[in-house]
């Protein structure tokens, strides 16, 4: 869905109406929107929320590789990836979850095309994720807004992810 000389979308969250000289620790993670030919979105259900599959950049690993890495030991697949992301959405937290630091965190969202099936003998899981209820499910595309609703009123989507993913989604929908 990557368009070349597209710009990529960007979404800015300041709640806190905090500076970027009031930034204390940047963490910078990377998700995809993976659909297959059936046009369903996979998704990773895991201690009682859903989200799409991603994860953390490690030192400074390429977004690419942080991406095949995450995306490998969430669900077992490997990807290709032929395109760079098309949407950033970068957070402020002031006292992200009281750690007496004011927080940046960046989220790059890519667009994949998979037709493989996730292989549960080589996710590789947290000890944490280990301990509770991880599983993978596909959400038909256009379902995928009444499902991040629904699942929201029951607690199993908070509401900031459930923000972050229809939006991804509004970006996503534009292009597809």
């Amino acid at each position: 869905m990557y368009i070349k000389g597209a710009k990529m979308e960007r979404l800015f969250i300041n709640k806190d109406n905090l500076e970027k000289k009031d930034i204390d620790e940047e963490v910078i993670r990377v998700k995809a929107i993976l659909k297959n030919k059936n046009n369903e979105i996979l998704l990773e259900h895991n201690n009682n929320t859903y989200q799409l599959p991603g994860g953390h950049r490690e030192n400074d690993e390429y977004l690419e590789t942080t991406l095949k890495r995450e995306i490998k030991e969430e669900t077992g697949i490997d990807i290709k990836i032929d395109n760079g992301p098309f949407m950033v959405i970068e957070q402020y937290h002031k006292n992200y979850f009281n750690s007496n630091k004011n927080r940046c965190n960046k989220i790059y969202y890519y667009s994949l095309i998979c037709d493989k099936k996730p292989n549960y003998d080589e996710i590789a899981l947290t000890d944490f994720e280990k301990q509770t209820d991880f599983n993978i499910i596909y959400v038909n595309k256009d379902e995928l807004e009444n499902f991040i609703e629904e699942k929201t009123k029951t607690n199993q989507i908070n509401d900031m992810i459930a923000y972050e993913m229809n939006e991804v989604l509004k970006v996503y929908n534009k292009y597809d």
